[in-house]
C-alpha cells in the first residue's frame, strides 16, 4: 500500500496519504482502491502485466467514450501522458469516481438501452484491428466436443466437491440444451463492443446512466451484447428484457426480432466454456457465483424462447 501511494504521488499530479486510500471489497479479479483528494474521489485499479494490450485498449476506449459522450468515467493521464503506470510486476490506472445516486425519475431500462445504442454507434467507428478478435463460430459437434473436454478437465482439477458439483450441473445443462434445440453459434453482426454490460457495470446518477469497466472490450458479436444487456439489466425479468430490446430497436431502421436475439444468445451460452479458466484463479465462493449466474442465463434464454 505504501509503495503504491508513493508511485501514485510520483507519477500523477495528485498527492495522497495512507488515510485517504481504501481497498474496495469486490469479487473482481483485479484489486481496486478508492482514494480521496481535496473532496474528489478516484478509483485505482490494479492489473496483471500479461494483460497489457487489453488494458491499453480498454482504457483507450473508456477515455474516448468519455470525450465523445460523457457516459463513462474519465481516465487520468500520468505525467508521461499515459493511461496507465507500471508498478512492480503490475500496472495500475486511475479514473474518476462516479457516485451512485438513487434517482427514481430515471427509467433504467429506457436510459441504459438508449445509452447503449449511442455507445455502439461510437464504438463502431473505432479501428477494429486494435482489439482482440472475438469473431467466434461453433457448430453442434464442436460444442459437444468442448463440453466433453471440460468434463474431463473437471475430473483432473483438485477443487472442492461443492464447486465440482455446480460446475457439472452447468455442463449437463449445456449438453441438454444442445441436444434439445440443436444449438449452433453462427453470429453475423460484428463490431467493437463493451462485452460486460450488467447492473454491476452501470452507475445510476442524477445526471443519467454511466457505463464502467471496459476490461473485456473487443471486436465481437453485437447481438450477444444487446441480448445479454437486456437480460442482465432487466435482472432476468422477461417483460423488462423485451422492453429493453424494443427501446434499443426504436433507434434503428432495421429492427432486431426478439427470437433472433435470444436464439443467438442461447447458442452463445451453450457453446461457451466459461468459467473453467477461472478455476484456481478466483475464490471458490466467487466461482460458484459465476457458475450459478451462467445457469440462470441458460434458463432465461430457454424460457423466453420456448415457454
Amino acid at each position: 500500500m505504501i509503495e503504491l501511494l508513493k508511485s501514485i504521488n510520483e507519477n500523477y499530479d495528485i498527492c495522497i496519504d495512507t488515510n485517504k486510500i481504501h481497498k474496495l471489497g469486490t469479487t473482481t479479479i483485479n484489486d481496486i482502491f478508492l482514494i480521496n483528494i481535496d473532496n474528489k474521489k478516484y478509483i485505482v485499479k490494479i492489473y496483471n502485466v500479461d494483460e497489457e494490450k487489453q488494458i491499453r485498449n480498454s482504457l483507450y476506449t473508456q477515455k474516448k467514450i468519455f470525450q465523445l459522450l460523457k457516459i463513462t468515467a474519465d481516465v487520468l493521464l500520468n505525467k508521461n501522458n499515459e493511461l496507465y503506470t507500471r508498478h512492480k510486476d503490475k500496472f495500475y490506472a486511475i479514473q474518476e469516481y462516479i457516485k451512485k445516486q438513487k434517482n427514481t425519475k430515471i427509467d433504467i431500462i429506457e436510459e441504459t438501452s438508449k445509452n447503449l445504442y449511442f455507445l455502439h454507434q461510437e464504438l463502431k467507428k473505432l479501428d477494429k484491428s486494435l482489439y482482440k478478435n472475438k469473431k467466434e463460430y461453433s457448430d453442434g459437434p464442436s460444442i459437444k466436443e468442448n463440453i466433453e473436454k471440460s468434463k474431463n478437465e473437471l475430473e483432473k482439477i483438485k477443487i472442492p466437491q461443492e464447486v465440482k458439483g455446480i460446475f457439472d450441473k452447468l455442463l449437463n445443462k449445456r449438453k441438454k440444451l444442445l441436444e434439445k434445440y440443436r444449438c449452433e453459434y453462427h453470429p453475423n453482426e460484428f463490431q467493437v463492443i463493451h462485452r460486460d454490460i450488467r447492473l454491476g457495470n452501470i452507475i445510476v446518477n442524477n445526471n443519467g446512466i454511466y457505463f464502467i469497466d471496459f476490461d473485456y472490450v473487443a471486436y465481437g458479436d453485437l447481438l450477444f451484447e444487446i441480448g445479454s444487456a437486456s437480460m442482465l439489466i432487466s435482472d432476468f425479468v422477461i417483460e423488462k428484457a423485451k422492453h429493453f430490446v424494443n427501446s434499443y430497436n426504436s433507434y434503428l431502421e432495421r429492427k432486431y426480432k426478439n427470437e433472433e436475439i435470444y436464439q443467438n444468445l442461447l447458442a452463445y451460452y451453450v457453446q461457451s466454456d466459461f468459467p473453467i479458466k477461472l478455476i484456481n484463479k478466483v475464490e471458490n465462493g466467487a466461482l460458484i457465483g459465476f457458475i450459478e449466474n451462467r445457469i440462470k442465463c441458460l434458463d432465461f434464454c430457454e424460457k423466453i424462447l420456448y415457454d
